[in-house]
């Protein structure tokens, strides 16, 4: 089994907290809390949903994208 480095994934995130503004990076270390599972959960869930629900959406306008508009021939009135 791998061995997991909880330090070096904290330096990480740490790094990327100082790099954002503070109100951002202060929600990221507070985020990171343990504290803050009751939070992290039910988001996680959430990002889930929203990455399947726009896989959704893309392959919906893939296949509906593709259709060809119907046209309707001028000569069909003519007849009438």
């Amino acid at each position: 089994m791998p061995h997991h480095d909880g330090g070096k994934l904290d330096r990480k995130i740490h790094q990327i907290a100082g790099k954002l503004p503070e109100s951002a990076g202060g929600f990221l270390r507070w985020l990171k809390e343990p504290s803050s599972r009751w939070v992290r959960v039910p988001s996680s869930y959430l990002i889930i949903l929203n990455g399947l629900l726009a896989v959704v959406s893309l392959a919906a306008l893939s296949t509906f994208g593709s259709a060809k508009p119907a046209v309707i021939e001028p000569s069909l009135f003519a007849l009438s």
